[in-house]
Order: C-alpha cells, then structure tokens, then sequence
C-alpha cells in the first residue's frame, strides 16, 4: 500500500509535466546509489519516445481461413439474360512485410468463385460456367490517433468460361436449329462474355471484401485505446512525426518531435510475454519526477495489481479503456503497457480497488 501511495502520488506529478517535456531531451540525475543505470541523459534521449507495437495477434479478428460464400446471379449478358448461383471458396490472411518503412501490413484474400448458370435469349438456351481464381489484397495502415485506415482494395483474377450445352424452349420443333445458332453465336462473343464475367465477378469480390473488412476495423478502432495514450502523453496539439518498422511478426510505431530522424531505431525491449499490442512510454517524456518513480520499481518487472491499478487512475485512464489494458511492467527506461487483444470481461477488472 505504501508503494501505490507513493506511484500515484509521484504519478500525478509525471503526467502533468509530460506533454511539456515531450520532444525536447531532459537531464535527469539519479541519486547517488539509487540505480545509476536508470540515469537519462541527452544521449540517451530517443527520438521516439512513444513507441507502439502490433503483434500479429492483434490483427487475428481480421483473418478467416474457411470462406463458404454463396449468392444468386440474375443478370444479363451481350443480351442474354443468365441466372444461376455463384459460390466463392476462400481464406483471409494478413501478410506483414519485413522491412518496410510505413505502419502497414496486407490483408489477402485469395480463393475461387464458380459460376454456373442458364441463360436465356429467345428460345436458346445457353448452359454454363465460369471459373476465376483470385487474389484481393488491400493495405492497411496504422494511425496513433485515427487507428487503422484501409486502402483502396486491389484484385487479380484470372476467369475461364465454359459453355456446357445448348438447348432450346420450343422442344423438339426447330431445337437443333435453334442450337446451331446459339452455339454459333455464343462462340463468336465468347472472349467479350468471358471478359464481361471476369469484370462483374471482380466488382462483386471486391465489394464483399471491402465490406467485410470495413466492419471490422470499425470494431476494431472503436475498441482500441492506443489514441488515448498518445493524446495523454503527446497532446493532439503537438507537432509531432511518426516513424515504423515492421517485421514478419509485428509492427513497431515512433512517435517524436516534429524533425526526428526519419528511422526508428531505439525500441522497448521485447518481453518474455508478448501483449497483441504494447505502447512502450519512454521515462525522458514524462517530467524529472519520473526517475523517483522508476527508483521505486524493480527492472523488467511486471507490475502488481494494486500499483497497476494506481498509475492508471494517475493517469486519468476511463475506466472501460482501462479494462483493456493488461498488464504494466518497467523495461530499461519504459513503461509497458501490454493490451489484451479479447473483449474485456467487465470494465471493473483494472480499476476496483
């Protein structure tokens, strides 16, 4: 109890004096024998002291590895008018890049869509299918203070047409006439119909999966808490610069003064356990005060519940964004704050006394 006593009050201090000091470094002098290596000086200072990390796991409510997508086709083509029922088997994965420069990854949905229908034009009758094999992909992009923000959607697609047979209406009464035509016309527009198929197929893939994705980073964004952490320790007046790096597991987001250098280099180191998402504070943004605080604490240590619960009332934190945070541990100059990717059970878990 003493120690949450002494975080909360030392914490008030330190929340007050951050959005002063960030962006400009700080000396802070350790007293003589209290964890000389917890001493920041100018040198020390990273350019981004705010850093998020996206694991892999946070982006799984984005992923779906069984598509089994069925709808009808009523529509009409160079004058025929086909109906059917079209089915698109599938699977949705993200694809982080290493690597690359930007806080974004790869959302690819890839699978086939068959096909099958009867057309009809006068008395013909034209059965058949198509079959297009495909690959939607649409980048999305992480924001501290809009969250994720999708791109236009990109498909490559590959259709093949098929014609199963021809028939006719009028039974048996000119039928092998009225078949010879359809089959004759239809082979001469079967590249325009082909590639008629091959666009509405498209149009519609790309709808569906703008859709699907839409409503849930609509979810996602209205859950996450990452905004609230960069308002509290950045302010959303400040000129600030963001910088990222990604690997094949995750994402890491800098935010830093206005003229930081463009890589993000300085990063909280990883932990044994890994949170969906992690915001690591850096001590040099939050006021002089803090290396009285980080004294008090153990290194690469997970924070108690009772002084968890203490420094996110400090920090002002509402109670349901509370409820997503996972845990706090202190990690050579950074605060960890780990985020719990599942829906919070009761808003009351990091907050009740």
């Amino acid at each position: 109890m003493v120690l949450s006593r002494q975080l909360s009050n030392l914490f008030c201090v330190v929340v007050f004096a951050s959005a002063a000091s960030f962006g400009r470094a700080q000396v802070i002098d350790t007293p003589r024998g209290k964890n000389p290596s917890l001493r920041v000086n100018t040198a020390e200072y990273p350019a981004y002291p705010l850093v998020i990390r996206i694991d892999h796991g946070a982006l799984e409510p984005l992923e779906a590895f069984d598509i089994n997508y069925r709808s009808r086709v009523d529509c009409v083509v160079l004058g025929t008018h086909a109906v059917g029922e079209s089915q698109t088997l599938g699977a949705i994965s993200v694809l982080m890049i290493p690597d690359r420069n930007d806080a974004s990854f790869d959302l690819s949905f890839q699978g086939r869509t068959h096909v099958s229908t009867v057309g009809t034009n006068g008395p013909a009758l034209v059965y058949s299918h198509t079959d297009t094999d495909f690959i939607c992909t649409r980048q999305i992009s992480f924001h501290p203070h809009q969250g994720f923000v999708a791109l236009a959607s990109t498909v490559v697609a590959d259709t093949h047409l098929v014609y199963d047979g021809f028939g006719s209406s009028r039974g048996l009464l000119g039928s092998r006439l009225i078949r010879r035509v359809a089959e004759r016309r239809a082979g001469e527009s079967r590249e325009e119909a082909r590639q008629i198929a091959a666009r509405d197929t498209e149009h519609e893939l790309r709808q569906a999966f703008d859709k699907r994705l839409n409503a849930q980073l609509t979810v996602m964004n209205r859950s996450m808490i990452v905004a609230q952490f960069v308002n509290l320790f950045v302010g959303k007046a400040s000129a600030m610069q963001l910088s990222a790096r990604s690997s094949k597991d995750c994402i890491y987001v800098g935010v830093g003064h206005e003229g930081s250098p463009a890589r993000l280099t300085a990063i909280p180191p990883r932990r044994a356990s890994v949170a969906p998402i992690e915001i690591g504070v850096h001590s040099t943004i939050l006021g002089g005060q803090v290396t009285k605080l980080f004294n008090l604490l153990e290194n690469k240590t997970v924070l108690p519940q009772p002084s968890r619960q203490e420094i996110l009332r400090a920090l002002s934190i509402p109670d349901e964004a509370s409820a997503w945070i996972k845990d706090v541990s202190v990690h050579d100059g950074w605060f960890v704050f780990g985020i719990q990717n599942e829906t919070p059970a009761s808003s009351l878990t990091a907050t009740a006394p």
